[in-house]
């Protein structure tokens, strides 16, 4: 009987694997590069489906200072498209602590959910809410094993140790105009849906933070998951962007109003630049978030491109520059700040730092970091520089 139900158990197996859907090849995937560790700009699909941002409002000379290391960005990601129009992507934050090791982990993890993606996404549409859930989890574990390290091909990029935030969903179509978005996320990370005839908009992910420094979760390769996973199973249409983002972007967003603040910077023209810090029309709030009614006030006379009309490519552009614009005072205030750090660290390492004339330069200018630090110390940290990762999808590919 034992063995008798051993083999039901490996037939019924079997079945379940010979029927499973076929790979399908990519058509198409953009994410960003391992060997680039700078920000890589802005990036849109040929056929406009999806577009992102990947930039930073670090001052250079923060991450100099902290890991000798000109023009890093520890968040990473990607899209794609497969030949039947399913499109799919994801993003990854690095975890500040720790310096580029994180950033190659995030890399990592695109990596592997995008060329997952690519070739089995129609194994969700195969599933039930279950078993996708599950397979879900399965990814994000998966992601963080071993054989997955770039470093074992490459030293120069060796993640193991290294931990990120995420998300990734697939976006698949049911009917002509509606379908099912997929996925998974751990962590400060974002899943927003834009309703474009409402104009509002919604998150579907929740983050558990014990404090501002606690990431909610995150997934460390060679390691594993820590922290809950939050799945994704829902109805999504033609009528609707998605929105996968950092924290770069949330922690700079009055999440009490998200719902109308993401569809209305999304819509301003003012945010189509970034905006002069001379602009007579605009005073930048310092350094508060903004509420929806301020930036009401704030982009009237640039004036507002209807929702509907926004493209992906659009949409991620003024996102960033929404934040590059809240962000800017304390970007001001960091920069000075690190500039000073990375001066003295010059003097201190530099064949004259034992002469009386750097000692009294090294000792002026530890006073003035001291001051700037104390009142850097008593601002309100509501907004806050950090690098940024902003993916702006349409659900289906157009006909």
């Amino acid at each position: 009987a034992v063995v008798q139900a051993a083999a039901v158990s490996m037939w019924r197996a079997l079945v379940r694997w010979l029927s499973r859907p076929a790979p399908s090849e990519p058509a198409s995937i953009t994410k960003t590069d391992v060997s680039v560790l700078a920000s890589q700009g802005t990036r849109e699909a040929a056929d406009g489906s999806a577009a992102y941002v990947h930039n930073s409002t670090s001052p250079p000379n923060y991450y100099i200072f902290s890991y000798g290391i000109p023009g890093i960005n520890m968040d990473r990601g990607g899209f794609g498209q497969t030949r039947d129009g399913t499109n799919f992507g994801c993003v990854f934050d690095g975890v500040t602590a720790g310096g580029k090791v994180n950033a190659y982990a995030a890399q990592a993890f695109t990596d592997f959910l995008i060329s997952w993606l690519g070739r089995n996404s129609g194994q969700f549409r195969a599933g039930s809410k279950q078993a996708n859930e599950e397979l879900a989890r399965q990814l994000l574990f998966d992601a963080t094993q071993f054989q997955h390290n770039p470093g074992l091909r490459n030293p120069d990029f060796d993640a193991e140790g290294g931990s990120a935030t995420g998300v990734f969903v697939v976006l698949d179509r049911t009917t002509p105009t509606s379908g099912m978005m997929h996925g998974a996320s751990i962590g400060d990370v974002a899943v927003i849906v834009v309703h474009l005839r409402q104009s509002c908009a919604r998150q579907l992910n929740i983050v558990h933070r014990q404090h501002d420094r606690d990431t909610g979760g995150q997934l460390t390769m060679c390691i594993g998951v820590d922290g809950p996973i939050w799945c994704l199973h829902e109805e999504i249409t033609a009528d609707e962007l998605i929105v996968l983002s950092t924290d770069g972007l949330t922690d700079n967003v009055h999440l009490p109003e998200l719902d109308r603040i993401i569809p209305l910077i999304m819509c301003a023209r003012l945010f189509d630049r970034v905006v002069p810090n001379e602009c007579p029309t605009v005073t930048q709030p310092k350094p508060y978030k903004p509420t929806y009614a301020f930036l009401k006030e704030a982009t009237a006379e640039a004036g507002l491109d209807p929702l509907y009309g926004v493209t992906c490519r659009k949409g991620a552009v003024r996102l960033f520059n929404y934040v590059e614009w809240v962000t800017r005072f304390h970007f001001q205030q960091e920069e000075i700040y690190y500039d000073l750090c990375v001066k003295m660290n010059n003097l201190q390492r530099g064949e004259a730092s034992d002469k009386p004339e750097t000692l009294a330069a090294l000792e002026g200018l530890r006073a003035e970091s001291e001051a700037l630090n104390a009142r850097r110390k008593q601002m309100p940290k509501v907004a806050k520089t950090d690098d940024a990762m902003i993916l702006v999808m349409r659900p289906f590919a157009p006909h």
